[in-house]
């Protein structure tokens, strides 16, 4: 059972929450400084879903960030996951994930799992890549009730072994069977995504064969 904690407005709800042990969520009604991958800013105003699970480290991290996805996309009812960490919605992104660890001396201490989800707020200037899902339901929706939905859902997940984990993950992937292109830190692949291994990494199919890929930005062709 999750304690759940809400502020009217943080810096960013993955830093507050790595002041708090496990079994505790972070709430904002407004994140100031909200961010993903690679440190991007994320957009995080009102009418959105702001938050982050703190939860005990003991599954591998790709894991945490898969079963947000999955417990997101079981809860609003529509869209698929993109690997590694986000959700869309006819192509657009409604929610994206971003899963820390904390450690104290070597020892993972636990691990911090932020997602941000697009609900009722206004998305402005970023209607080409974003949805919220009041756009998409064409109603607003209660968010306290979706949060509720999606932290039972997410610890029901938890049980689960990592094949349970994966092989879910990779049935609601849009991208699986689909020529791609993926810029990494240092290169630019472009093949078929044809898997995900049991590392959590992407397998892209290449002229030159089958590459895997561990961290990058996934385009459709």
């Amino acid at each position: 059972m999750f304690h759940i904690h809400t502020f009217p407005e943080v810096d960013s709800t993955n830093e507050v929450a790595k002041k708090y042990p496990a079994n505790n969520v972070i709430v904002a009604e407004e994140q100031i400084r909200g961010r993903g991958r690679f440190g991007r800013k994320w957009v995080s105003s009102k009418g959105g879903l702001w938050f982050s699970l703190v939860l005990e480290p003991g599954k591998r991290l790709f894991e945490y960030t898969f079963i947000g996805a999955l417990a997101v996309l079981e809860s609003i009812g529509t869209g698929e996951t993109k690997w590694p960490n986000d959700i869309l919605v006819e192509g657009k992104k409604i929610c994206g994930i971003l899963s820390e660890v904390e450690f104290s001396g070597n020892e993972a201490e636990k691990v911090v799992v932020g997602i941000g989800l697009n609900v009722n707020n206004e998305l402005s200037d970023i209607t080409k890549i974003a949805v919220s899902l009041k756009e998409v339901t064409g109603k607003e929706s209660d968010l306290n009730e979706l949060l509720g939905k999606i932290l039972k859902r997410y610890e029901e997940l938890l049980t689960l072994d990592h094949s349970d984990i994966l092989r879910m993950f990779k049935e609601k992937c849009g991208m699986l069977g689909k020529n791609v292109t993926v810029k990494s830190l240092d290169k630019t692949i472009s093949g078929e995504a044809v898997d995900i291994n049991d590392e959590g990494h992407l397998v892209v199919q290449t002229e030159e064969g089958p590459l895997v890929v561990q961290e990058g930005d996934v385009t459709l062709l």
